[in-house]
């Protein structure tokens, strides 16, 4: 696998476990990690120390193989949003109260 993007929205501190979680499994398995704008906003606004690269457009995902979605149906629609015709897989993880796109 070359790549995995994750995008969020905004999320509660509670949730912050559970992302650390995925974000180490990832980085165990050798795997490279690029994150949104938004995503990275979140982890100053949380006081996170983790160094990823950035997107900052949908021109930056040529070479990811899947789309994380942190959130909820409108955060995994804007994923799809991003990856437009690119045939990429997107895992959509509900961090919300109710996901009918996003139900991992």
């Amino acid at each position: 696998m070359k790549k995995i993007a994750i995008h969020t929205r905004p999320f509660e501190a509670e949730h912050i476990p559970y992302i650390n979680q995925v974000l180490s499994q990832i980085k165990q398995e050798g795997i490279p990690i690029i994150i949104s704008e938004k995503f990275e906003e979140e982890q100053q606004k949380w006081g996170l120390q983790i160094e990823l690269e950035v997107f900052h457009s949908k021109d930056d995902l040529e070479d990811i193989d899947l789309m994380l979605s942190i959130g909820g149906d409108g955060t995994f629609l804007e994923c799809v949003t991003l990856i437009q015709e690119r045939e990429i897989p997107v895992l959509g993880i509900n961090s919300g109260r109710l996901g009918f796109l996003a139900t991992t």
